[in-house]
């Protein structure tokens, strides 16, 4: 195996090397070949060396962290807004594909109350949009109230793995649908 290199942290809201370490070992572990992330940062250079920057997609979602990661695939995208379906199918073009192995959510940020979508959602138009495009969404922040208020809502019926995480780093997984096998 190759040597890992933990990237330096960039804000005390970024994944910290327990995270990064777990990470690898989901991408690992679930054989992970293509990723799409919102909020770009260490989890970018943690997928870059694992997967190749031609393998990942990031949103940045709200920072100056675009700078700092020259090379990279980015696509700015402010989360704070309402992803519509127009959204979607430039998104798809620019991508040049509709559909990644996983979906990573570690952005937008939610500091403060005025961020959250309807006062109480954190990260909520990042999470529709990771539906769209992933059957397979982790997730970073996890304990955070907002967060919690986001999965009930929209990953309610997922099946969920959590990870031992000092923020929260959950796996979810879209259920499959049997109602198609019954009938038949």
């Amino acid at each position: 195996m190759e040597a890992f290199h933990y990237p330096t942290t960039i804000n005390p809201f970024a994944l910290d090397s327990s995270e990064c370490l777990l990470l690898l070992e989901i991408v690992r572990e679930l054989d992970i070949k293509s990723c799409l992330e919102f909020g770009a940062g260490v989890s970018t250079q943690i997928f870059a060396q694992i997967l190749g920057i031609s393998n990942i997609w990031s949103f940045e979602t709200h920072g100056p962290t675009i700078a700092l990661l020259s090379g990279y695939q980015l696509h700015q995208r402010d989360m704070n807004h309402a992803y519509t379906s127009s959204m979607h199918y430039e998104d798809r073009l620019v991508f040049g594909r509709s559909h990644f192995d996983m979906a990573f959510v570690d952005g937008p940020p939610a500091y403060s109350k005025e961020m959250l979508y309807e006062g109480k959602y954190a990260r909520w138009n990042s999470v529709i949009c990771a539906k769209l495009f992933s059957d397979v969404i982790l997730m970073h922040d996890t304990l955070r109230f907002g967060e919690q208020c986001t999965i009930q809502a929209l990953l309610g019926n997922w099946i969920r793995r959590e990870f031992k995480s000092m923020r929260g780093l959950t796996l979810f997984k879209r259920p499959i649908d049997t109602s198609d096998l019954a009938a038949s």
